[in-house]
């Protein structure tokens, strides 16, 4: 993988996960982005575990394949790009107070590309809802396995050690889920 002081053996971790912060699919892979990721993400989960309704991805995953090649019946709702702070005020005060946003509330268009449909996606309601849960169910999962478990960095070198490795940090996270939704 490239980093700033020239090439090193890094691994990147994924995980899929559902609802319930639980994970559901996870491996490991040398590259350096997460672009090419989205769609063996979405592999990773078994189908023992029924279909997919949503894939959620921030913007490390977003591109033209990601967003053309979603599995048929799947929701994907991929950040296009990183939200500016303070976004949501500025373009309440930019509004043209006479211009109707008619276009802002309307499902994506067939003959858009597929980049225009999730940038259109992404200004629904409901979208955004499915979105904003992103924050509050993967990316917990994360902080867990590092600051709690105290995972930072793999034991491990080639791709099938580390995806086995990866795997049991993984399960070991699930134990400890698991045993905390037992007493929810």
């Amino acid at each position: 993988m490239k980093t700033r002081s020239g090439f090193s053996q890094c691994y990147n971790a994924q995980v899929a996960v559902n609802e319930d912060m639980i994970i559901v699919g996870a491996y490991s892979n040398e590259h350096g982005n997460d672009k090419s990721e989205f769609l063996p993400g979405i592999a990773s989960v078994p189908t023992e575990l029924g279909s997919i309704s949503a894939a959620v991805a921030d913007t490390g995953y977003f591109s033209q394949n990601n967003a053309s090649k979603v599995p048929e019946g799947i929701i994907a709702v991929i950040a296009t790009s990183r939200e500016q702070h303070n976004s949501y005020l500025e373009n309440i005060l930019n509004r043209e107070p006479n211009r109707a946003d008619s276009n802002d509330n309307e499902p994506p268009q067939q003959s858009m590309t597929a980049i225009e449909q999730m940038r259109m996606r992404l200004k629904l309601p409901e979208y955004k809802a499915i979105y904003k849960n992103r924050k509050q169910t993967v990316e917990p999962v994360f902080g867990i396995i590092k600051s709690v478990l105290g995972f930072r960095q793999f034991s491990s070198r080639g791709v099938s050690q580390t995806d086995n490795e990866w795997s049991l940090v993984c399960l070991a996270y699930n134990l400890k889920r698991l045993f905390k939704l037992s007493f929810a």
